[in-house]
């Protein structure tokens, strides 16, 4: 099952390795992923040291991502079955945005540092 939303309101830290999307200032719905900050060197089976979340705490967790999909317009997240379930039953993540080129330059430079040794789980297209 996917969950998405559009989001009009993105953020990037460079610092806390850390991405987030929301839908508006009164946000619905949310998204955020960011590198536990003591394991920017490490890799860890099943993405370990790499947190998301969607919309609450209680939709979130370390790990259990497949594969990332990064372009102009989305970020697509697929998790595995046991990811899907902490996520309310939803194995992709699929948000769109509409973004001028610096914001995508900033976006896809901390996505890339969040995903330091996991390249081969990320695809990036421009």
């Amino acid at each position: 099952m996917v969950f998405g939303f559009h989001a009009s309101e993105f953020e990037t830290d460079d610092v806390a390795l850390r991405v987030g999307f929301a839908d508006g200032e009164n946000s619905k719905h949310y998204f955020i992923m960011q590198r536990e900050e003591n394991s920017i060197e490490e890799t860890f089976p099943d993405l370990g040291n790499i947190y998301i979340e969607r919309d609450d705490q209680c939709w979130g967790g370390y790990g259990g991502i497949n594969q990332i999909s990064f372009n102009r317009n989305s970020l697509i997240i697929y998790v595995n079955e046991e990811m899907a379930n902490q996520m309310g039953g939803y194995d992709t993540i699929k948000i769109t945005f509409s973004i001028d080129d610096l914001q995508f330059q900033q976006l896809q430079n901390v996505l890339r540092k969040v995903m330091q040794n996991y390249e081969d789980r990320l695809n990036l297209t421009d």
